[in-house]
């Protein structure tokens, strides 16, 4: 059997609208689980770019903060994209800079002995190329897991900008993924439902 779905010519009244609802909601249910959403759902929301590395002391240092050794990351980020950057050390106490490529200007900086968050989160201003860089503090050197996620403006109400930990991350992972599937579900192209 084959469902063809019309659209509404005209509007009905409030009435009307009422008598209607239930078979409408049913409806989008059915035409939401017809077009599946598969295992890759929500991978688009977000880029997620991770790195490993080391600070040793023949690293990069910067001579504008106290000839510290450094590792850089590029990336690319659009206007009001969210930008989440955080790291794991082991061996020394890190600092997170965000720097625009094209001034080189530090737009943002982390050290977990002053902030409050677990991580540099900063919103874009204007479409370009960023880099993250991991310092390493009071001459440290060992190895990190630096993870930097950058969600484009359309998703990134739904993260936090500030206090999330790791479990609340998850959580909201998972959200974008139901609801990267109910867009996606609902931006497919459908003439018909088929049921069988």
């Amino acid at each position: 059997m084959v469902l063809t779905i019309q659209p509404v010519i005209h509007a009905p009244g409030p009435a009307a609208m009422n008598n209607k609802f239930l078979p409408v909601a049913v409806l989008t249910v059915i035409v939401l689980l017809s077009c599946g959403g598969g295992d890759n759902a929500g991978d688009e929301i977000a880029s997620v770019i991770e790195k490993t590395g080391a600070i040793e002391s023949g690293d990069t240092r910067d001579p504008n903060h106290s000839d510290l050794a450094y590792d850089a990351y590029d990336f690319e980020a659009e206007t009001l994209d969210l930008v989440r950057i955080e790291v794991i050390t082991e061996g020394f106490s890190p600092l997170l800079k965000l720097v625009e490529v094209s001034t080189w200007a530090v737009i943002a900086e982390w050290d977990p002995a002053y902030g409050i968050d677990d991580a540099l989160t900063y919103t874009i201003a204007g479409a370009g190329s960023y880099e993250a860089r991991v310092y390493a503090m009071e001459d440290g050197t060992g190895d990190y897991i630096l993870t930097i996620t950058v969600t484009p403006y359309a998703f990134s109400w739904i993260i936090p900008s500030n206090n999330i930990s790791g479990a609340e991350l998850e959580s909201v992972h998972d959200l974008n993924i139901f609801v990267d599937w109910t867009l996606s579900s609902l931006l497919c192209r459908i003439n018909t439902v088929e049921f069988s």
